[in-house]
């Protein structure tokens, strides 16, 4: 189970504020906010599917896309700065090696 920005996220208000919400960061707030709020107890994957955009996919190709997803999820778990991760990801930066 992940927390990434194709998905939907639930949670009671809670467990929301317990964990501080969304932080205020251009990429990856969507994982963070998962990270914290796993950590609180059962989740519940819901049988159901939502529409996300293609238009990365579309644009990049699928092949590229994914794997210049995996490298910026994977520089983010090293540690990388989200900002940093938002300018690889817009193409306004250098590549994510």
């Amino acid at each position: 189970m992940s927390g990434y920005g194709d998905q939907v996220l639930f949670a009671r208000r809670a467990a929301y504020e317990a964990t501080g919400g969304f932080e205020a960061v251009p990429l990856f707030e969507d994982v963070r906010f998962f990270r914290r709020l796993h950590g609180m107890g059962r989740l519940k994957v819901l049988p159901l599917q939502v529409t996300s955009s293609a238009r990365r996919f579309r644009e990049s190709g699928v092949l590229r896309q994914m794997m210049t997803n995996v490298r910026l999820a994977h520089a983010h778990r090293w540690g990388a700065e989200p900002v940093a991760l938002a300018l690889l990801y817009e193409g306004k930066a250098g590549s994510a090696s």
